[in-house]
């Protein structure tokens, strides 16, 4: 299992995490939670706000990786494929409310859904562009093995409060016995049906 996280702690002691040197905050984490709560109306199982503050940690972690790594293969997401895509999605939801509702049932405060559609673009340019003859799921698998390979040149500092950053879970994790995620639940992840 590859862990990436500093030794020391982030530099910054009001990051939450930083990649690459660009930050999010501690206050952003709890804006973002406030506004999936919001979104929520407070219908959220007690004991869930590590889990929610992890999930958004993660996000960030996993937007600014894909995001590197597709503006380095020269297929990142423009703004006008993120804003059709998400019109797609809120058709398909049922409209914008009830895809901020979808989006906020999911740990997707509505201020990152930009962000969260830039990734899963990201993710799916880069599986065309390293199995261009494939299916979804080659494709899908081919750029989670470049992520991996990838995510090793990043630097990845998570502030030890909110857990360690693990590469091949491409996510924040409490211990080494948190569940691992596959390329397949992560494909399922970026990619709403």
């Amino acid at each position: 299992m590859l862990t990436l996280s500093s030794c020391a702690q982030v530099q910054n002691a009001g990051a939450a995490a930083i990649v690459e040197g660009k930050e999010i905050s501690v206050s952003t984490i709890g804006q973002q939670y406030n506004e999936i709560m919001s979104d929520l109306a407070g219908g959220l199982k007690p004991g869930t706000d590590k889990s929610i503050n992890k999930s958004l940690i993660s996000a960030f972690v996993l937007d600014e990786l894909v995001n590197l790594a597709a503006t380095e293969l020269g297929i990142a997401a423009t703004e006008a494929d993120i804003q059709a895509t998400k019109r797609n999605y809120q058709s398909m939801f049922g409209g914008k409310k009830a895809f901020i509702k979808t989006a906020a049932e999911n740990a997707i405060p509505r201020s990152a859904i930009d962000a969260n559609i830039r990734t899963t673009i990201n993710f799916e340019n880069i599986g065309k562009a390293l199995d261009p003859q494939g299916i979804p799921d080659s494709q899908s698998a081919a750029a989670v093995d470049f992520l991996l390979e990838y995510g090793k040149r990043v630097d990845i500092e998570v502030n030890p409060r909110f857990g360690t950053f693990v590469l091949n879970e491409f996510g924040v994790v409490d211990s080494q016995s948190d569940a691992v995620i596959t390329w397949k639940q992560l494909k399922t992840a970026l990619m709403p049906s």
